[in-house]
């Protein structure tokens, strides 16, 4: 929409109901009026706010990667209504958000657009793949911008397992770990599973930032999600991977 259309649409938003009540539709009315005042055409206003304003919950997102002898055929994103029995209003929405590609080394490739869709569960990614090499691994809504729950596949949380620490930005680090606690929220992944993962992480991390965060969250989720039998083995484990 931009920032243009926004303000101009604001501008006569309360110009236009200054001292009076107004629903939501009346908003709407007024930015669409100005998206097409100033010519943007790229967002339809009314259905975003269908999908957005009128509906409740939010959607669960993997890649699906089709591949033939280490080249990519073809990467598509399959989104899922998350917890729809108690969020019955839930339905799938349009949004765009960013797929980083990574190596052997964690090193990040390229960084690719996914659009989803409000009527398609599975969607092709918008950058043309076909015949770049398969990705060792990958980081969903790589720049941040997407809303929902990120899950990955065994194998990249096999590489993440063996290699987290070497992915190069910080952020991207803290966005995995804050996805691996979303993973453990839906039972996509074990706590067991994630610890394996954290501590081999924490070993290798070098901002006290992202230590820090890891300390405040992982002991709740351990509490929550590791058997009361494997507790005391878990918190020497990370004691030993403090010290």
């Amino acid at each position: 929409m931009g920032e243009d259309v926004l303000k101009d649409g604001l501008k006569t938003y309360f110009q236009k109901y200054s001292f009076k009540n107004t629903e939501y539709k009346d908003f709407i009315g007024e930015l669409a009026a100005a998206a097409e005042r100033l010519n943007v055409t790229a967002v339809n206003l009314s259905e975003w706010a269908d999908e957005w304003l009128q509906s409740a919950g939010c959607s669960s997102f993997k890649l699906i990667a089709e591949e033939e002898g280490g080249k990519l055929k073809k990467l598509s994103v399959e989104q899922s209504l998350y917890n729809k029995e108690n969020t019955p209003l839930n339905r799938l929405r349009t949004q765009r958000f960013q797929i980083a590609l990574l190596d052997e080394n964690m090193d990040v490739v390229c960084v690719i657009n996914a659009t989803t869709s409000s009527t398609n569960a599975i969607t092709e990614v918008d950058d043309p793949v076909a015949g770049m090499p398969t990705p060792a691994a990958y980081i969903l809504n790589y720049e941040g911008y997407g809303y929902g729950k990120f899950d990955y596949d065994d194998e990249c949380l096999k590489a993440f397992e063996q290699n987290l620490s070497k992915v190069e930005s910080r952020d991207a680090r803290k966005l995995i770990f804050c996805q691996l606690l979303d993973m453990i929220k839906s039972q996509a992944i074990s706590g067991g599973h994630l610890m394996k993962i954290m501590i081999k992480m924490l070993a290798a991390e070098p901002t006290e930032e992202n230590l820090l965060f890891c300390f405040v969250y992982l002991p709740m989720y351990i509490n929550k999600s590791i058997p009361f039998e494997h507790m005391d083995k878990v918190k020497e484990d990370i004691v030993d991977t403090i010290l």
